[in-house]
């Protein structure tokens, strides 16, 4: 509790702090929050809001929830989440949560490694972009596909155990499916619209976390007076593109580490994203061990590869 109060208190300060370094230095914030707003115009908008709408079409369909409830949704969910980027898995997950489809501790397992750097913005924006070669953004993709598929084993181990659980224990520990609401209703009874409308909400809400958290990692950068790695490793923190795009500027083996670190744990701004996507309703303590042993896995594999 002493702790908790202690980072409360921490936090409190430090929003202080930036409130009046701003309110002194308006230009840091503006143009920071322009570079912000032209990645997301030119990054993030183009290679998520399709696959968002999708996502939330998918999550409510008839076939999905059947296949949830007869073979488990692990594998698919990866698939989508690896392949759309973040936040996809989170809204996946979380719909079959509110259709009833998966209990809470199943959902909360499945966001641990389902909210992944897009093969899109791995291929594209790193390779092509940051490092101009494609090669070494396709090497990225399959270290994190390694390292997410790993992540989920493990973590299946830790939160079920490693036998499957009897017809009793699965009784007994079996959560009830959440009750019913009009938000929660299958994505085919629902309107296409509905799917649009809330795959714009959830994309502006990307954006400004994309934003805000930039804006913050300039000026801890400044405060701090980092260079080199070391700002590579705070921005990644924060918020994990900008931090790809620090890193890029690094001699190239350690460029392609600090990479895999910024995708593998995909900073605060995914973290606030998925909270944001899950409403609160699910616990993010599975999603931070995920992202812990993912980004160790990542980093790992991309030393030897990269």
């Amino acid at each position: 509790m002493k702790l908790r109060r202690a980072l409360s208190l921490a936090a409190e300060v430090f929003v202080l702090f930036l409130f009046v370094r701003l309110l002194f230095s308006p230009q840091t914030a503006a143009q920071t929050i322009k570079n912000a707003l032209v990645f997301c115009a030119q990054t993030l908008v183009p290679s998520l809001f399709v696959f968002i709408v999708l996502a939330d079409r998918m999550a409510g369909m008839r076939l999905t929830a059947l296949a949830a409830q007869k073979t488990g949704c692990g594998f698919m969910l990866w698939l989508l989440g690896s392949l759309c980027g973040v936040p996809v898995g989170a809204v996946l997950a979380n719909g079959l949560y509110r259709s009833g489809a998966v209990n809470k501790r199943r959902a909360e397992y499945l966001i641990a490694f389902t909210n992944n750097a897009g093969v899109s913005f791995l291929l594209g924006y790193v390779g092509a972009g940051l490092f101009g070669n494609i090669y070494a953004g396709a090497k990225l993709t399959v270290c994190q596909l390694v390292s997410t598929a790993a992540t989920a084993v493990l973590l299946k181990f830790i939160m079920f155990g490693k036998a499957r659980p009897s017809p009793r224990d699965r009784k007994r520990f079996r959560e009830p499916p959440s009750p019913p609401r009009s938000a929660a209703l299958p994505a085919a009874n629902r309107p296409w619209y509905s799917s649009i409308t809330g795959a714009a909400y959830s994309m502006l809400a990307i954006c400004a976390c994309a934003v805000f958290f930039s804006a913050v990692s300039q000026v801890t950068v400044a405060l701090f007076g980092l260079s080199g790695a070391g700002e590579a490793l705070l921005r990644s923190a924060l918020e994990f593109s900008s931090g790809c795009a620090c890193a890029a500027n690094l001699p190239y083996k350690t460029a392609f580490v600090l990479c895999a670190f910024a995708c593998g744990q995909t900073g605060l701004s995914v973290a606030v994203q998925v909270r944001a996507v899950t409403g609160g309703a699910l616990s993010m303590r599975p999603y931070l061990a995920g992202k812990a042993i993912n980004c160790a896995i990542f980093m790992l594999l991309a030393f030897f590869i990269g």
